[in-house]
């Protein structure tokens, strides 16, 4: 995930991301690493790990329906700028 905020809404962002990380490992989601570039450091990048498709699914569902996550999401969306999701898969 490619997350961009607001230079002003930095530290905002690491305190949703601690909360976000608590909620991943309630249901097992497994962060692999989080990381911001030293010269763009309004643009954050969070990796995450599932067993298979069927995994990421079954997760992200519960996730969604799960109160803290739509709490954090909400407060996530005035600060962020722009999101991206990109699926890796091995091969």
């Amino acid at each position: 995930m490619k997350t961009k905020v607001k230079h002003e809404s930095i530290e905002k962002l690491t305190e949703l991301r601690s909360q976000f990380n608590e909620v991943y490992q309630d249901h097992g989601i497994e962060v692999v690493g989080h990381w911001s570039r030293i010269d763009k450091p309004t643009t954050t990048y969070t990796m995450t790990r599932y067993a298979d498709e069927a995994d990421y699914n079954e997760k992200v569902q519960k996730l969604k329906a799960d109160e803290r996550y739509i709490k954090l999401s909400a407060e996530l969306q005035p600060i962020r700028k722009d999101f991206k999701v990109k699926k890796l898969t091995q091969v």
